[in-house]
């Protein structure tokens, strides 16, 4: 089989193999191509699965890259609402701090005004003690008009 069909040479450090009848040519040829077809096909095959890899590989990056910007933005949306309500908080206080200091004043004016009323009353009374001890003043100065007056009268008539 060496010597009939096929004869091996070395040419430039490369072993090839030459056909030494034209009958097997066609065959060998046909083998061959569809070989090639065969390496053709799985070549474009891999191509073909390499590029829908990287296309996944694009894709899910994409969608990591918008699920981190949906995060970010999330994460901006809740710190915006925690300032508000930490601001919503600090007013909350101011305006508890507000009442209590409004309710002390209050209470502090409701004192004022009671002995305000006291002292009125107290003014009251005291004014009421001083009209009575006027009036018998006058009562008794009435009286000893009234006697006087009876007094001159009878001398006159006397």
């Amino acid at each position: 089989m060496e010597r009939r069909l096929l004869r091996r040479e070395d040419r430039g450090g490369v072993q090839r193999l030459e056909l030494t009848h034209d009958l097997l040519t066609g065959v060998v040829r046909a083998s061959r191509d569809h070989r090639h077809q065969q390496e053709a096909a799985e070549t474009a095959r891999l191509r073909l699965f390499e590029e829908q890899e990287r296309e996944r590989q694009l894709l899910n990056q994409q969608r990591e890259e918008e699920q981190k910007e949906r995060a970010k933005r999330e994460l901006r949306r809740t710190r915006r609402v925690a300032v508000i309500f930490a601001l919503l908080t600090i007013a909350a206080i101011a305006g508890l701090i507000g009442a209590i200091h409004s309710r002390s004043e209050m209470q502090k004016a409701g004192r004022d005004a009671q002995k305000a009323r006291e002292e009125a009353e107290r003014q009251t009374n005291y004014a009421k003690y001083q009209y009575t001890i006027a009036q018998e003043a006058v009562n008794r100065i009435q009286q000893s008009l009234l006697i006087r007056q009876a007094a001159l009268s009878e001398t006159r008539r006397s």
